[in-house]
């Protein structure tokens, strides 16, 4: 992976798969990014690209340039392409947000480091997608957890899709084999969020987002009100019953009947009464 001429790719161009958007092209004597002329860019030494940050990412002999902008705090000669729309030059870390290439909250304060699942930090800041981990006040520590890249640790904290969990103890967290669980010495978590009063002892993984504990049946990390304990089945990822109700994700569907339910589709079932779809009840035409 590396740096392309645009004058070496087919007429000058680089358009969507679709041929609907030109992403790149050289036209008149200027280089021109989605219809807008960047009239400082030079010609002849203009390179992007060879992968998917081609279509914004792009250098001359000169500068770095994000679309038709040209970014001017980065290094061009020591600029590269980390991932997860992370980038840094010999002094500065930068993301890519939907519109721009920016610097990273620190700025320039040094012992930048991306950690891969989208986070990254320096000596000021701990990230997830380019934005500070406000809880995170040893960013030094920050590292990515191996096993599953949605979570990262710090000295004090662990994250989920970037958000901490909170409460949680780091020296007896640990990941559990169920995608997206994990434990501490006193608590469940699915995600960043705890189980409401799981018990650890009986606490048990059902199937996808279900689980139960010997007192309670949880959708995620929502109890499943009402549900009786004894009778209750998950029926498929995303329908549930027990003996009088039908549960869509972790709610009650109203009025249906676990009886006579019957999954059709991904989204739609019926029961006695009719049809029901995203867990509310189809009115008849």
């Amino acid at each position: 992976m590396g740096w392309i001429k645009l004058s070496s790719l087919p007429n000058q161009k680089l358009v969507s798969d679709n041929k609907v958007i030109e992403y790149w092209k050289i036209e008149e004597d200027c280089v021109w990014h989605q219809g807008r002329k960047n009239r400082r860019a030079d010609v002849d030494s203009f390179e992007i690209r060879d992968e998917w940050e081609r279509r914004f990412i792009a250098r001359d002999q000169r500068a770095i340039y994000h679309g038709w902008s040209e970014v001017k705090q980065a290094e061009r000669d020591t600029f590269e392409v980390l991932g997860d729309g992370y980038y840094r030059d010999a002094k500065t870390g930068f993301y890519e947000f939907e519109t721009s290439l920016k610097p990273l909250k620190g700025g320039a304060a040094g012992d930048f480091r991306y950690l891969g699942g989208g986070y990254a930090r320096d000596a000021e800041f701990g990230y997830y997608s380019g934005k500070a981990l406000k809880p995170c006040t040893s960013p030094l520590t920050l590292e990515s957890v191996e096993a599953d890249s949605f979570y990262a640790i710090d000295e004090s904290n662990v994250y989920f899709d970037g958000a901490s969990l909170k409460t949680v103890d780091v020296a007896t967290w640990q990941l559990l084999e169920e995608r997206g669980y994990s434990r501490d010495a006193k608590c469940i978590f699915f995600g960043a969020k705890k189980l409401p009063r799981a018990d650890l002892e009986s606490w048990q993984h059902v199937k996808d987002g279900y689980s139960r504990d010997e007192s309670r049946i949880y959708y995620w990390h929502q109890i499943l009100k009402g549900a009786d304990l004894d009778s209750w089945k998950p029926v498929d990822v995303h329908y549930s019953i027990d003996a009088k109700h039908v549960y869509y994700f972790g709610t009650q569907v109203e009025g249906a009947d676990p009886g006579s339910f019957d999954i059709d589709s991904e989204s739609k079932a019926s029961d006695r009464f009719g049809a029901i779809e995203y867990g509310r009840r189809v009115k008849p035409a």
